[in-house]
């Protein structure tokens, strides 16, 4: 059995103190603007990440065509086909995250447009 120390309590808060402070050097990330918890970055992988990666930066806030959101995530580094891009889309839209609208196309063609769901 373990005998307790004679201690006070302001000696056992004090304690407490240097081992929390001890502790927060190991988990704090030191920024610029002083030290701050490490943030769990977002994951961006694959068409789907793509569409979540635009779709955070506010890009679905205008009505965008198929065709423009391609081209946007190619330049965003995000190469890949016609189908499987539609698929991330279509996932984008059956969870909810955006809206599919028919909208006129060229020469009065009906296409999609994706947009946030407000």
């Amino acid at each position: 059995m373990i005998k307790p120390k004679n201690r006070s309590a302001t000696q056992i808060i004090r304690e407490l103190q240097i081992l929390l402070k001890e502790l927060e050097s190991y988990l704090l990330v030191e920024t610029q603007g002083g030290k701050h918890l490490p943030t769990k970055k977002p994951h961006y992988s694959g068409a789907s990440g793509g569409v979540r990666l635009l779709f955070e930066e506010g890009y679905f806030n205008e009505a965008r065509s198929f065709p423009e959101v391609t081209a946007q995530l190619r330049q965003e580094g995000f190469n890949y086909s016609r189908n499987t891009i539609s698929m991330a889309l279509l996932r984008a839209v059956r969870s909810r995250l955006l809206v599919r609208l028919h909208a006129e196309g060229r020469e009065g063609r009906k296409k999609w447009v994706y947009i946030i769901r407000k």
